[in-house]
């Protein structure tokens, strides 16, 4: 292809006001270039007083208003759309490129099979460098980083600041990711590292090749010369490279991240400690440590991200756009949520409600067997009741092998479910052996923290007075109420319920405030918008019963109802871990895979757990800077149960300790509930590194292995790999991003306020 001014279009794209001054200058660097562009687009995100001022400022630019979704991809995409260049080379807004830069990136396109070209960018520093800032790491500030080519040379990607890519490549491959990149002044990226990979595996033959005398130079204010936002920067690249591995696969998505992670970086360490140590350079030992936490704060940011797309069965949900019969109301049909014991006779289950005419498209049936759980089943109704005779059917098919090795156990032989259930003349061994337990049962304490939500936490109460266990107390802390209806209803309903209240606003500060009143030898922990099954702490009593060193067990969370299709969303996203009852510690009943016990996810939730006592005071209680109602939002239980099996005890999973959660009904408390679960998850994380610093070695070791490893997570159902909305994903990513410095000022906050109480104490 012949090169000539006709045929190149240069895009910048810009979001703010406050970059005027750079974004004139970027545009008369374009204009000021030895060859000249058929045009130069200039595309506003989302700032309609901008888009006015810059076609005021710039007449001979075409300016454009982002169509697309806000954030860098979208504002790309936009001038993608309109660009009548058959070549279209990116410039960010805050760049500067010498007079040759644009005739250096199209002299690459001679050879047929270069698809792009990209060039080096030089950091103009607004400030002094700092003396520990390493080259290594100048990706940070959106710079060429040494261990990149010095010569032409193929590369795998290009760098946004500076690229360039033919026009026919959007149109095989698709234009730039709007659910990865940079949005604002949220500091992520790789939309362009996708793009560019995505280009290699969809057009085989083609090459981007690295001009490094095709130069821009990058700005970098001050705020970005700071270890904050070297560490954001460093975590979030981490985040990105997680969530662009699942789309173009690990080997393709981390080739030259392992080159750079397990050559340059090691070479940058050892080299600004010889420096040191030579005298050459006396901040030497400073970059070496920049180094080592740039990568470790990288590989922590990979490894949360990995862990929550893949526990979340985000490989399919991904790459599916929200699916409006999903959000449609109208095109919903409930699921009937119901239990069924076999070892009576069966129901026939009815597709429709006969007191509200309710419709439902399916049953979700939980089946048990003398009380015990074996499994979920579901049934379509296909506009018709189910007949006893088809409902057994059903069971029988998707649970035969639990149902005769339950039988079995007891003693007793079958064939097959019918209508008629599987009942029996005689008592069931297991019904004897645990009457025989409930003669000794312990004395356990149940906790409940709530919030404002009386009605709910009657709810509540009223299923704990109906549980099957000899001898148990209640304790509800009311927490930061607004005002007294809480005490009010404990008062005249609940006489026999214990009430404390807990001023200071956050779960963990609840449950640890419950906790200093509990005296029984186990505590139970619930929320207050749930219902206990009636053998709940029969089965909680139990599963500590198998032996001294079992310091937590958590239990199974199912919905109470799937009305809504934000219910529906929540139970295929998964709170239920299964029906196989699982131990975890760190010796013979240690999961396989190098992140443990780092995904605590996998013990359980909250809203469903209970301590040996003198166990979970001896870890010290919950963090208080977690937790619902805090800043961080969320991340307490994961904090409490990685710190019991860390301490050496065991946890474990009693899928027969059962509850029935009311989810949220509504799209955007189920968006709230994303935001929060992707902050506490990454503020738990960094619970460990405050509170466990040595950790950082820890898990400085397994990062290298984690980053290869966590990508193979997967969900164990089919149900949780079900198609799950971008929107609540990106959310999700968003709280990530936030949750450690969310975390960092929660504890703060939490300090001052215990120094606050402790001198009012000291002055009384």
């Amino acid at each position: 292809m012949t090169v000539s001014t006709s045929n190149v279009t240069v895009v910048i794209c810009a979001y703010t006001e406050r970059r005027w001054d750079d974004l004139a200058a970027a545009v008369r660097s374009v204009q000021a270039q030895s060859l000249h562009p058929l045009e130069l687009i200039l595309v506003i995100d989302h700032n309609p007083q901008l888009a006015i001022r810059s076609r005021a400022a710039f007449p001979d630019v075409t300016v454009l208003e982002n169509t697309e979704a806000r954030g860098l991809s979208g504002a790309r995409n936009t001038a993608i759309a309109t660009a009548h260049g058959d070549i279209l080379a990116f410039m960010d807004e805050d760049a500067v490129a010498e007079p040759h830069w644009l005739e250096r990136l199209v002299a690459g396109y001679v050879d047929e099979s270069v698809v792009g070209v990209g060039g080096s960018i030089i950091p103009d520093w607004l400030v002094s460098k700092p003396a520990w800032f390493p080259a290594e790491f100048l990706w940070v500030v959106g710079c060429t980083y040494l261990g990149m080519p010095e010569s032409v040379k193929s590369v795998r990607n290009l760098i946004g600041c500076n690229m360039s890519f033919r026009a026919a490549l959007f149109q095989s491959v698709g234009g730039f990711r709007n659910d990865i990149g940079r949005v604002g002044t949220r500091p992520v990226g790789c939309e362009e590292t996708e793009l560019c990979i995505r280009a290699r595996q969809n057009l085989p033959g083609k090459t981007l090749i690295y001009e490094p005398l095709a130069v821009v130079h990058h700005r970098v204010p001050a705020n970005r010369c700071t270890w904050a936002y070297f560490l954001s920067r460093c975590y979030s690249e981490g985040l990105s490279k997680a969530l662009v591995s699942l789309y173009v696969g690990s080997k393709d998505g981390l080739a030259s991240e392992r080159a750079h992670a397990t050559k340059t970086l090691p070479d940058g360490v050892i080299r600004g400690i010889k420096d040191t140590f030579s005298g050459r350079e006396r901040r030497g030992f400073g970059r070496s440590f920049a180094i080592f936490l740039g990568l470790l704060y990288t590989a922590i940011g990979f490894i949360t991200g990995s862990i929550t797309l893949s526990l979340s069965g985000a490989r399919k949900r991904m790459a599916t756009p929200l699916d409006n019969k999903v959000r449609d109301a109208r095109k919903f049909l409930p699921v009937r949520v119901m239990e069924i014991e076999l070892s009576e006779p069966l129901p026939s289950v009815p597709h429709m409600d006969v007191e509200t005419g309710q419709e439902y498209g399916k049953a979700l049936v939980l089946a048990r067997l003398h009380s015990q759980p074996l499994g979920n089943v579901s049934i379509a109704f296909n506009g018709l009741p189910v007949s006893a005779a088809q409902v057994g059917e059903h069971i029988w098919t998707s649970l035969s092998e639990r149902i005769v090795e339950h039988m079995s156990r007891d003693g007793i032989t079958i064939n097959g479910l019918g209508a008629a259930g599987l009942t029996s003349t005689s008592r069931p061994r297991c019904l004897e052996q645990r009457a025989e337990f409930l003669a000794r049962a312990p004395f356990i304490s149940v906790v409940i923290a709530t919030h404002n939500r009386a009605a709910s936490l009657a709810r509540t109460l009223d299923s704990l007075a109906r549980l099957e266990y000899p001898s148990f107390e209640v304790i509800v802390v009311d927490n930061a109420p607004g005002d007294d209806t809480t005490r009010e209803l404990i008062t005249s309903k609940y006489p026999h319920v214990r009430y404390v209240r807990e001023d200071q606003a956050g779960l963990a500060t609840a449950h640890n405030c419950g906790l200093q009143a509990v005296t029984a030898p186990f505590v139970a922990f619930t929320d207050d918008d749930v219902e206990v099954d009636r053998h709940w702490l029969t089965t909680i009593a139990e599963a500590f019963d198998l032996g001294p060193a079992v310091a937590c067990v958590t239990g199974m969370i199912l919905p109470a109802e799937l009305q809504t299709p934000a219910q529906l969303i929540i139970e295929e996203y998964g709170y239920s871990k299964g029906f196989n009852r699982r131990v975890f510690d760190l010796k013979a009943n240690r999961p396989a895979g190098i992140l443990y016990p780092y995904t605590a996810g996998v013990f359980g939730s909250g809203a469903n757990m209970a301590f040996r006592t003198s166990a979970v005071k001896a870890i010290g209680g919950f963090d208080p800077a977690l937790g619902a109602g805090s800043l961080a939002k969320g991340g307490d239980d994961l904090s409490g149960f990685f710190n019991i099996v860390t301490a050496g005890y065991q946890l474990v999973y009693q899928p027969a300790s059962i509850l029935r959660h009311w989810h949220r009904r509504e799209y955007d408390a189920l968006l709230r509930q994303a935001y929060g679960y992707g902050v506490g998850l990454t503020a738990y994380l960094a619970s460990v590194v405050v509170h466990q610093p040595l950790r950082l070695f820890d898990m400085a070791l397994r990062a290298p292995f984690g980053m290869l490893h966590a990508l193979r997570l997967r969900t164990a159902s089919a149900e949780q790999r079900a198609a799950y909305p971008l929107e609540l994903a990106r959310t999700e990513r968003r709280g990530m991003l936030t949750g450690p410095a969310l975390y960092i000022r929660s504890a703060r906050q939490c300090a001052q306020i215990k120094r606050a109480r402790s001198a009012k104490s000291g002055s009384v």
